[in-house]
């Protein structure tokens, strides 16, 4: 085990790895290498609100909550942007209308970077044309 690993939750252990799971929801993971140099192992810096874990012969698995994954809607009709953003776990937060000469009713902006990720159900702030 790492030194100084604590707040653990709960640790699991398989042929080649062992996982253990903080109070913070992150993942600590060590003896990866295959290659007999004990170690740390990777774990993805996206892996985030993980709430259980489980290792098997060589594998890791990690549950996780659900979340928003934030998609490009810029240029769709302000009405499939918002069943789009539905479809992903987020919503549609606050959206204003500017005067846009040719693309009435489209969204023209959004308040997230796509490819973002949010809490379940987090807003996504729009500008559209009007």
């Amino acid at each position: 085990m790492p030194p100084g690993l604590r707040h653990v939750t709960a640790i699991a252990a398989g042929a080649f790895q062992s996982l253990a799971l903080r109070s913070n929801s992150k993942v600590v993971a060590w003896g990866c290498d295959l290659d007999a140099n004990a170690g740390q192992c990777n774990v993805p810096s996206r892996l985030v609100g993980v709430t259980a874990i489980a290792t098997g012969g060589v594998q890791s698995l990690a549950l996780t909550t659900p979340r928003c994954v934030v998609p490009r809607v810029v240029g769709m009709q302000l009405r499939a942007a918002k069943r789009k953003l539905a479809r992903v776990r987020c919503r549609a937060g606050t959206i204003r209308r500017v005067l846009a000469r040719h693309a009435s009713g489209t969204v023209l902006f959004q308040a997230r970077q796509p490819g973002s990720i949010l809490r379940d159900g987090a807003r996504v702030g729009l500008i559209a044309g009007r």
